[in-house]
């Protein structure tokens, strides 16, 4: 579902303007599309817990999730970008250039200070988010580039933020599942109508409902959202294990 079709009539914003009743005078595109950004966010927050097996990557994005530089010799400090949302692991190549996962770990788990561990320079085996910062233990003691040969470096595979919308978006749909797309329409339309004390804020808070569920308001339904991006991932098979019966 497209953003704003004012040929056809059928995109987000016409979704908006008939569920409030509303205009570009009374409701201008620039509070949808801040609105519609909390939508994404919401939205995102959502995929992300519905199954952490499945790496959720939006669909306006043109390139996988995954982020290469050089490994520098002595240097222990990478940056990230920003884009970056969540770091889900962290591989780097020794100067041969054979690959291996990196070993995530923090100051609270270990027993002497970061500036302590691991400080002779080497193939790198642990490291640690700091900002947005990946810290390399130990330093790499070789130089070795994704472009090089060998091929090499520091890889990242990460989460990253949604593709929002701006003002004079179009034809950009949200970059999940298309079904669930009017649910970006609700979301503004509801946040509008509350704010104007509109007669179908109660219809409208119940449809958005169907697509956020209930759980956080303490009940049992986790919404189509949550439903889709949980069961969409049938070729993993699921396994039932027993838990340890309480005698008291």
């Amino acid at each position: 579902m497209v953003f704003n079709d004012e040929l056809t009539e059928q995109g987000i914003v016409q979704d908006i303007y008939f569920d409030t009743s509303s205009n570009t005078n009374s409701y201008p595109i620039a509070d949808i599309v801040r609105n519609a950004n909390k939508a994404l966010d919401r939205a995102i927050s959502l995929i992300l817990g519905a199954d952490g097996k499945w790496q959720f990557d939006g669909t306006n994005k043109t390139d996988l999730p995954i982020g290469t530089t050089s490994l520098v010799s002595g240097q222990q400090d990478y940056s990230f970008d920003e884009e970056y949302l969540v770091i889900k692991d962290i591989e780097c190549s020794d100067s041969l250039g054979n690959w291996k996962k990196l070993i995530p770990i923090d100051n609270y788990d270990l027993d002497i200070a970061l500036s302590d561990f691991q400080t002779d320079d080497n193939i790198p085996v642990y490291y640690d988010k700091m900002g947005e910062s990946i810290l390399l233990y130990p330093s790499p003691n070789y130089s070795i580039a994704p472009d090089g040969t060998p091929v090499g470096g520091l890889r990242a595979y990460f989460q990253r933020k949604m593709d929002y919308f701006t003002a004079t978006d179009t034809i950009k749909e949200p970059g999940f599942a298309a079904h669930l797309h009017p649910y970006v329409g609700l979301f503004c339309s509801y946040v509008f109508a509350k704010a104007k004390g509109l007669a179908n804020t109660e219809i409208l808070k119940r449809d958005l409902r169907f697509y956020e569920g209930t759980t956080l308001e303490g009940g049992n339904d986790s919404g189509a959202i949550t439903e889709f991006y949980s069961y969409r991932e049938q070729d993993v098979l699921k396994q039932i294990t027993s838990a340890p019966v309480n005698p008291y």
